[in-house]
């Protein structure tokens, strides 16, 4: 029971952090909708969880985030997975086949048009969508992976 009552009280804090953004999370998150209406834009309107990783990131961290994407992520069907920048290592590319199996979208920038906008790029960014509001954004830092992937599979 109390596990329970435990449970229940940092999901009611959780929630209620992700429906506000702070003011620079706002502006990050609306650069973030003009990226998606400029370069993507059937994915602008709609109410999903998007995960945006820089390729240009250091190996290991991208690492970390393919194996989070391919191995922890339980519901796939609501996330808009893409990756920005020129998959430049071998290894990746059999990640990103395994990520196209696994997700039903899978979008590639490969000029790095995202590095334009400033949506906080310097580290992967997960950003979500209801009703037609941003609801979370997030600059992804390494110490935070165990916490992003709690709140995806919350959130889906």
């Amino acid at each position: 029971m109390r596990i329970s009552i435990t449970l229940f009280v940092l999901l009611s804090m959780g929630s209620c952090q992700q429906e506000k953004l702070s003011k620079q999370e706002k502006e990050l998150a609306q650069n973030f909708d003009r990226y998606l209406t400029e370069n993507f834009e059937t994915y602008a309107t709609q109410n999903k969880l998007f995960y945006i990783l820089p390729m240009l990131g250091c190996d290991n961290c991208i690492d970390n985030h393919f194996d989070i994407l391919k191995n922890k992520v339980k519901n796939t069907s609501n996330i808009v997975i893409i990756l920005s920048g020129e998959i430049i290592k071998k290894k990746w590319l059999s990640d990103v086949q395994i990520l196209k199996g696994r997700y039903k979208s899978v979008l590639f920038d490969n000029k790095d048009n995202a590095s334009i906008y400033n949506i906080g790029l310097m580290k992967p960014v997960v950003a979500a969508k209801s009703n037609g509001k941003w609801v979370y954004y997030n600059k992804v830092e390494d110490f935070e992976m165990e916490d992003l992937v709690s709140f995806i599979n919350q959130r889906n």
